[in-house]
């Protein structure tokens, strides 16, 4: 167990690969840490990030990734909720949490959408 990679309760935080790695398609290779996503994406698995994927092309039920202040690592993979009028911030949840998160993700906190799963 990575003590410290999960601090704040209900919240799957991602970890680049060392060395960072690069999927041939351009995507972000992460190791997502946490229990919150669980069943679809569990501890340990990798997930591929496509940073260039439009903020504004997301949609409810889309994997994300983003910068949060509330992890100790900085960056949460969720899934999107719902959309909130004020700057197109999104709300988001971890499916294995039975409450929607308690903040929000605004455009400036967006680093991707995840394209693929790996165990």
């Amino acid at each position: 167990m990575l003590l410290g990679a999960i601090l704040f309760a209900g919240c799957s935080t991602i970890q680049p690969r060392v060395p960072a790695s690069t999927y041939t398609d351009g995507a972000k290779v992460y190791t997502l840490r946490g229990h919150s996503m669980e069943p679809l994406i569990c501890d340990g698995y990798r997930i591929y990030v496509d940073a260039g994927y439009p903020y504004d092309a997301l949609r409810a039920g889309d994997l994300v990734v983003y910068r949060n202040s509330k992890s100790a690592q900085g960056t949460t993979c969720h899934m999107l909720y719902d959309q909130r009028c004020t700057g197109g911030a999104w709300r988001t949840y971890g499916i294995n949490n039975s409450t929607i998160d308690p903040w929000i993700m605004m455009r400036g906190d967006y680093i991707g959408k995840v394209i693929k799963i790996e165990k």
